[in-house]
């Protein structure tokens, strides 16, 4: 089942007991990644990043690459601190990723605003969307790397190659998963 908030973002309910981002055309991870090996495998490239490999700040209208934003710009550290630890997420309900930050880690505006450009945007959605129980699980299981990888062509192809072959029925009634 799923929502569309956009026409880029789309929320899929019944995967998990909270609704999971389906995020933008990108491929984040390439260690361990069953989607890269597919990839590989079909003999497609992919282009690599670093993530995130450069931060636009709009207000200043200046891009900086990742490595100084990191070393210099203390917001751009307490947001990724913030989504590091993860304090104070709620164990007994899930909350979004805006009011953990606003109402509960007691984040400056810029924090916020980077959450959003960093993060929710990772997710493929806004931080008024995401789950801290998503996040949090992802946060636990990751072990994809960290660099984005571009695909030479619409990640629509990958779709295409692995359902070739495949008895895709519409408008069926599931008996059975």
């Amino acid at each position: 089942h799923t929502h569309t908030h956009t026409r880029t973002h789309t929320q899929v309910e019944g995967l998990a007991p909270w609704p999971v981002q389906l995020g933008p055309e990108f491929i984040h991870g390439d260690e361990n990644s069953v989607l890269k090996e597919f990839i590989d495998a079909q003999g497609w490239t992919c282009r690599e990043y670093e993530w995130p490999d450069r931060y636009y700040f709009g207000a200043d209208k200046r891009l900086v690459d990742s490595d100084t934003a990191d070393a210099t710009d203390p917001d751009v550290v307490e947001v990724h601190r913030l989504f590091d630890e993860l304090p104070g997420v709620p164990a007994d309900r899930d909350v979004t990723a805006l009011t953990w930050l606003r109402d509960i880690v007691g984040a400056s505006p810029r924090v916020i605003a980077l959450a959003e450009a960093i993060y929710a945007n990772d997710f493929g959605c806004s931080l008024d969307v995401l789950g801290m129980h998503e996040a949090q699980t992802e946060h636990r299981a990751w072990n994809y790397g960290d660099k984005y990888l571009v695909l030479d062509r619409s990640l629509r192809h990958v779709a295409e190659a692995m359902g070739r072959g495949l008895d895709v029925r519409l408008n069926w009634m599931v008996k059975e998963v």
